[in-house]
């Protein structure tokens, strides 16, 4: 997972490259933030799952779905 951190960081960074100046008044940290937020929930169920039985992980991951917390 670290690995693929630094090339969908890329792609934050390549899209804002792209304008000058940027639409909407969108702020590259935001993005980046949000990615960084994501990832690290990720990173953390990812560590869960591991310490716990299917029926736990699929249990969890329907409860996520049904919060909306994707």
């Amino acid at each position: 997972m670290n690995e693929l951190l630094v090339p969908a960081l890329g792609v934050i960074g390549d899209t804002f490259a792209a304008y000058e100046p940027m639409p909407f008044g969108l702020v590259e940290a935001d993005f980046v933030d949000y990615a960084l937020g994501q990832f690290q929930k990720r990173i953390a169920r990812l560590e869960k799952a591991r310490q716990s039985t299917l029926e736990e992980v699929t249990a969890l991951s329907q409860s996520f779905i049904e919060q909306d917390d994707g």
